[in-house]
């Protein structure tokens, strides 16, 4: 999807520009073809990070001294 995106050759912005853009005020896109492709993997990724993150502390320790 990002490689897609990019574009070889193109003039990115300076660290002060992205900056800039970053503070700057966002425009919501309600159009759902527009950031389709975001949302499906962002949804999948999020989903699997908590599930993740919710199952640590039940693992199994990897160090012999927890075993003992």
């Amino acid at each position: 999807m990002y490689l897609e995106r990019w574009q070889p050759g193109a003039a990115y912005l300076s660290l002060g520009e992205g900056v800039d853009q970053t503070l700057a005020r966002c425009i919501v896109e309600r159009d759902w073809a527009k950031w389709w492709q975001d949302a499906a993997w962002l949804s999948a990724y999020f989903t699997l990070a908590v599930w993740i993150s919710i199952a640590l502390p039940h693992a199994p320790s990897l160090t012999q001294e927890d075993r003992l």
